[in-house]
């Protein structure tokens, strides 16, 4: 199957170089290459796909992908009491780590759920009804955030 799909992509690559050369000669757009793009790959790309197309000097765009920024634990610690204190119904003046959302703060149990699901749209998981109903405390919401996202210190 990959080979298939390889000789298929060679044939493509080759059918566009020939479309390219009999078409209107268009001007020459210039690229910023990522700065992660190693001159070795640009070496390989212009030895398989048409060379004519790709000069020396020319420039290759390029995606680069990274993963969500890294957590740690002081971070989570100030996004947690941000959301908590962006939250119209949170008192900013009575919260902190150790009070309780209920006893301490006021809310009822729908303020808590809206809680919960600040906390999922800012972290970007989901959390279970059943972990959810345990955090009652900022603390315990930084400290399931910790744990999910295996963050240790």
């Amino acid at each position: 199957m990959a080979v298939a799909a390889t000789h298929l992509r060679q044939t493509l690559l080759r059918s566009s170089c020939l479309f390219r050369k009999s078409a209107l000669k268009l001007a020459p757009v210039t690229l910023q290459p990522c700065k992660f793009f190693h001159s070795e790959l640009l070496k390989n790309l212009r030895a398989t796909s048409c060379p004519s197309l790709i000069s020396q000097n020319s420039q290759v765009a390029v995606r680069c992908y990274s993963h969500k920024p890294p957590l740690n634990l002081k971070f989570i610690h100030d996004r947690v009491l941000l959301v908590l204190k962006l939250y119209d119904k949170v008192d900013p003046e009575k919260l902190t780590l150790d009070s309780h959302f209920i006893n301490d703060i006021g809310l009822d149990s729908l303020d808590h759920v809206e809680v919960i699901m600040a906390m999922e749209d800012e972290f970007g998981f989901e959390i279970p009804d059943g972990d959810a109903e345990k955090l009652l405390r900022p603390k315990d919401i930084i400290q399931y955030i910790a744990d999910h996202e295996d963050i240790y210190e």
